[in-house]
């Protein structure tokens, strides 16, 4: 019987760590089956401009992603006339795919009492643009390359949705876009 060597623990260990770590950002993870947060704990600023809210203790950061588009586009400069809906989403995500007909629904008919901006966390550019063409998103995709914004608003599996009211206030925080559009008063 052959001894195990150093460099075969260390490929399985890694094979373990990738597996965890795809899990964890990419594999629809608590968030698909956990509760509605209508006021997560722990949403911080990490240090960029603040947008005020509402509701004591909570302050919702600002972010400047691009977008498939090529646009940069600014939290700051959509919160005030209109509700914002914050779609944090991934390609490999089976739930987060399956909202796309929706999503686009929600964009075409509700666009002048909504602002949509869907923000893909972790991906390559290529992978999110053949989704967006093969799906037909028509609603604006913003690039999260390296998480800073996913973490800043503590997501912690995908789909998680994040309404913004016209003052600032989170109206709702989680995994299911009926509830989201319910805050809105769009269902």
């Amino acid at each position: 019987m052959k001894k195990s060597t150093m460099h075969d623990r260390f490929y399985y260990f890694k094979i373990a760590l990738w597996a965890i770590m795809i899990i964890f950002f990419l594999g629809c993870g608590e968030n698909a089956k956990g509760k509605a947060n209508e006021n997560p704990k722990g949403v911080v600023n990490t240090g960029g401009n603040k947008i005020k809210s509402d509701k004591p203790n909570l302050m919702l950061p600002d972010f400047s992603l691009s977008g498939l588009d090529g646009k940069q586009y600014r939290l700051a400069d959509y919160v005030g006339e209109k509700p914002v809906l914050l779609v944090f989403w991934a390609t490999g995500c089976h739930f987060c795919v399956k909202e796309i007909p929706a999503l686009n629904e929600l964009f075409v008919k509700d666009r002048d009492n909504l602002e949509l901006l869907s923000i893909d966390i972790y991906e390559p550019t290529s992978m999110v643009r053949s989704m967006v063409e093969n799906k037909g998103i028509k609603y604006p995709v913003l690039l999260d390359k390296n998480g800073d914004t996913a973490r800043a608003y503590r997501v912690r599996g995908v789909p998680t949705f994040v309404v913004i009211g016209i003052d600032g206030g989170m109206l709702y925080y989680g995994p299911e876009l009926s509830q989201a559009t319910k805050k809105i008063g769009l269902s």
